[in-house]
């Protein structure tokens, strides 16, 4: 996750939550985190348990890729990051004007971890309404699989456009996706 600025009056104390709930950094107590529970681990850990629930269903790619699917534990970052930089930009437009005041008295390290509890709620129920929308999880799952590949790219653009639809733009339009010559370059509408 790359913390920048994604549209104005952005929350960078919460956008630096989030980065550290995306690598899993600076999280060590107890009840914020546990190994592995990284924001990409929990979402590819939901998107298998969903691909596993549709190629029992018959959906050809799904069963044709299922096994591959579950071998996958661990991946780069960076296959992920576009999106992840997207729905963390979106919570933040949301809760643009809610971090309450009231926070300061008690210092800069809990107002951090009460943004790290609520992302993380937020996307224990985002993620699953996420992955339901049809053929958001398919472009997901090939953007992962096949990570090194042309194929990879059509599916990332692919998730990207799922995205937009459901987040828009404005919570990302101080970045290169509202900048017309690079959406071209990366394949997506500006």
């Amino acid at each position: 996750m790359i913390v920048h600025d994604c549209f104005e009056g952005d929350n960078m104390t919460l956008a630096l939550a989030q980065h550290d709930l995306y690598f899993g950094r600076e999280l060590k107590s107890e009840e914020l985190f546990y190994p592995g529970n990284t924001t990409l681990m929990h979402l590819w850990r939901m998107a298998r348990n969903c691909a596993e629930t549709v190629a029992k269903g018959g959906e050809p790619w799904f069963k044709a890729h299922y096994r591959r699917l579950q071998r996958i534990d661990k991946f780069s970052h960076k296959t992920l990051q576009h999106p992840h930089e997207h729905m963390a930009a979106y919570y933040r437009w949301m809760m643009r004007s809610t971090e309450k005041p009231a926070f300061a008295w008690r210092g800069k390290d809990y107002l951090r971890r009460y943004w790290v509890f609520q992302w993380r709620s937020y996307l224990h129920l985002e993620i699953p309404d996420l992955l339901a929308v049809p053929g958001l999880l398919r472009a997901l799952c090939q953007t992962v699989l096949y990570r090194h590949f042309e194929r990879s790219n059509r599916s990332a653009a692919d998730l990207d456009k799922f995205l937009i639809g459901r987040y828009g733009m404005d919570c990302v339009r101080n970045t290169w996706r509202t900048d017309p010559q690079m959406c071209k370059v990366m394949g997506i509408a500006a």
